[in-house]
């Protein structure tokens, strides 16, 4: 599957890396896990002496791990919705991920016969951008105090001539006979997209759900993703932590 993160400048620009750690941090995750889960994990050998000699990631996943929190153990008798959540993003990923795989053996073939499909991608300033790039670059660019009738100027050019590349490659899809599988693989993805927002927002009722929500959220996170809702599932986990006994 194509790597659709932003690109990197190569005019100087300064690379302002997000310091992701820190940004876990200001969510209070730390704190919020700390505070709940070792008390309850106590009994357990997991208390706060033990635990100081390890990292903060590590604290949670010995958490998740351990049986007193793991979802198959506890026989039912906890009922968070938080778990469905978790289970309902993961499968309808696994499906759009499947289907995307489907969509590169079936392109690679067509590609025998009419050639490579058009890239949905405009070159603009040492930039191979598309989609929302095309914007956020505009913004970068006028931000770093360009000619702003300059910018508008190619800013509507690498617009039209991303409309064409857009338009050329549903032609390829059209000879191809592969529109009907670019559909498939557009409402998993939208499938997909929905499942994880409404799981962020889904509040957990207990520790293992909490925790099992953070955990789903900061491997997102460490894959580099671009989406936003890992950091709103943290949002949501450290809240619903914040008010657990």
């Amino acid at each position: 599957m194509p790597n659709t993160s932003i690109r990197a400048a190569a005019e100087g620009m300064p690379n302002k890396k997000i310091n992701r750690r820190s940004m876990l941090a200001g969510f209070g995750v730390t704190a919020a896990v700390t505070a709940v889960t070792f008390r309850k994990a106590e009994s357990s050998g997991l208390n706060e002496a033990g635990a100081s000699s390890v990292g903060k990631e590590s604290q949670m996943n010995m958490i998740a791990n351990h049986s007193q929190f793991r979802e198959t153990e506890l026989g039912g008798q906890w009922k968070d919705p938080v778990f469905a959540a978790i289970r309902e993003a993961k499968r309808l990923d696994r499906r759009w991920i499947a289907l995307c795989r489907e969509e590169d053996d079936a392109e690679m073939e067509a590609r025998k016969e009419f050639g490579s499909r058009p890239a949905a991608l405009i070159h603009w300033r040492n930039y191979y951008i598309g989609g929302s790039e095309i914007d956020q670059r505009r913004e970068s660019l006028l931000d770093l105090g360009f000619d702003q009738e300059q910018v508008e100027r190619e800013y509507l050019d690498a617009k039209a001539r991303y409309r064409s590349q857009i338009a050329a490659g549903g032609d390829w899809d059209q000879r191809a006979g592969l529109v009907s599988l670019k559909a498939k693989v557009n409402n998993a993805h939208k499938a997909s997209k929905a499942a994880h927002d409404r799981m962020s927002l889904t509040v957990p009722a207990t520790v293992a759900g909490a925790v099992a929500l953070i955990n789903y959220a900061v491997k997102d996170i460490k894959d580099d993703t671009v989406a936003a809702w890992p950091w709103r599932a943290i949002g949501t986990a450290t809240k619903a932590l914040a008010t657990m006994n």
